[in-house]
């Protein structure tokens, strides 16, 4: 029986830690030229490294990311658009 409970503790960690998984990785929306993608309100807790800059609007200020799903982790981003900005 401790084995059976043991295996089962080991399978729903396992379960729980893929669902983190997926979830951190769900992809932002498609970067179009010069319009403004808005960050989701769930915002990514785990991106890719992928390099494919994009130009966040954080308040006031620009600032280039490495790609949208770092921007939007940020949660003083609001949006981003393709590229990095020009500053």
């Amino acid at each position: 029986m401790l084995i059976i409970m043991k295996a089962l503790s080991n399978y729903n960690i396992l379960l729980l830690l893929t669902i983190l998984f997926v979830a951190g990785c769900s992809p932002t929306e498609e970067i179009s030229d010069n319009t403004m993608t808005v960050c989701p309100d769930i915002r990514p807790e785990m991106c890719t490294q992928q390099y494919q800059p994009v130009c966040a609007q954080t308040g006031d200020n620009e600032k280039t990311f490495s790609n949208a799903c770092v921007a939007c982790s940020d949660a003083s981003v609001v949006g981003y658009m393709a590229d990095a900005c020009e500053n």
